[in-house]
């Protein structure tokens, strides 16, 4: 990774002599993070692909299956990378080398042991004082409950071990084992590994594997895109006003297969689609010509208004609600609700894109640009 000019007090290294000792190792995981994710983008788009393994090929490799010369000649390339961007941290430091920052790392390191085990010490003595009160207390508290004698019989059983449970919560509450492990800081031990670990083959592995299947996403993502707006176009030039009655049943069985698809595990919604959108009923009708029985588009209305966002699903209420104040056609019915379909697809697709991160910049897209598509489908 680059230095970029940062200046040295940001570094938080030596020649500011400055900073707690905590600063170098902190500074260094931060740049380490910026160098993987941001400046080093490029060099996992450019290799991934050596990794975008199936699901079968992934198993085989995880339970120990050999790897390429190739992906190991990568992984050479990319601890040269590391090695690089490490010495000009230890430059933008104050450091004559990258053996120095980690002498200072493992300074600090040792310095931040001592002091969480003193840390430690003293919560562990604070605690003990605090068990030592609630202790006397609860001494007191049995003189004077011994000094009231008399029996109270199964009622002063009750109470006793009412009483018995309450002290054994003040007893945790005033610092058992487990306050005591949360209260732990984290150490900067946790830090430096998330470090060290870039330079491990199963980290770069990892990375790479996660890059592929996010580039494998979203080519699929463009794919299933083209093919739907190829879909469309066809649709568009097939269903027109006079079109036969077997283009109507065509689309009309198109419409209930993309329902299916959109909620492929729920078996109960498509025994509702088979039911409710019989072809042979609309085929009937279809050879009469004129206008549509909208019944037969009640359930795929009705489920689309269902999936959509209330801003969308307003706006197709108000156009099927048009249609069948219009007695619209077959043609006119097909036509919305299809085009209903491609815009829920579509806009899932813009949302995809606009979570997708910038290659350059490393940044997400504008969360407006985000908000906006959010705001036409649910998907």
């Amino acid at each position: 990774m680059e230095a970029k000019g940062e200046a040295k007090s940001e570094a938080g290294g030596k020649a500011e002599g400055g900073g707690p000792p905590n600063t170098v190792v902190i500074n260094l995981l931060n740049f380490a993070m910026r160098v993987v994710h941001e400046e080093m983008a490029g060099f996992f788009d450019d290799h991934c692909s050596l990794w975008d393994y199936g699901e079968e090929e992934l198993k085989a490799i995880m339970a120990g299956g050999g790897e390429t010369l190739e992906q190991h000649a990568i992984f050479t390339k990319y601890l040269e990378l590391i090695n690089g961007h490490l010495d000009g941290f230890a430059r933008s430091a104050g450091y004559t080398s990258a053996k120095d920052v980690f002498e200072a790392v493992e300074a600090a390191v040792e310095h931040d042991k001592k002091q969480r085990e003193k840390m430690m010490a003293e919560m562990n003595t604070m605690f003990a004082q605090m068990r030592l009160k609630v202790k006397e207390k609860e001494a007191k508290a049995e003189e004077k409950e011994g000094a009231k004698g008399g029996d109270d019989g199964d009622d002063g059983g009750a109470k006793a071990e009412a009483k018995g449970e309450a002290k054994a919560t003040a007893r945790g509450k005033a610092g058992g084992p487990g306050l005591t492990l949360f209260s732990q800081p984290i150490g900067l031990e946790y830090l430096l590994d998330s470090v060290l670990n870039l330079a491990e083959y199963e980290t770069l592995r990892m990375m790479m594997i996660m890059k592929a299947r996010e580039r494998r996403m979203y080519r699929q993502l463009a794919e299933r895109g083209e093919r739907r707006r190829r879909l469309a176009a066809a649709r568009r030039e097939d269903l027109v006003a006079g079109c036969p009655p077997r283009v109507v049943v065509q689309q009309y069985e198109a419409l209930k297969a993309r329902l299916a698809e959109m909620t492929p595990h729920r078996k109960d919604l498509h025994e509702e689609l088979d039911a409710g959108m019989a072809s042979a009923k609309l085929e009937d009708d279809a050879d009469r010509g004129g206008a549509a029985d909208g019944t037969c588009y009640d359930f795929p209305v009705d489920f689309l208004v269902k999936v959509s966002s209330p801003t969308a699903a307003e706006a197709f209420k108000a156009t099927a609600e048009r249609l069948r104040e219009d007695r619209g056609t077959h043609v006119a019915y097909l036509a919305a609700i299809h085009d209903h379909i491609d815009a829920i697809h579509d806009n899932i697709e813009q949302c995809m894109l606009a979570a997708r991160r910038d290659p350059v910049s490393g940044g997400a897209a504008p969360a407006a640009d985000a908000k906006a598509t959010r705001a036409d489908a649910k998907g």
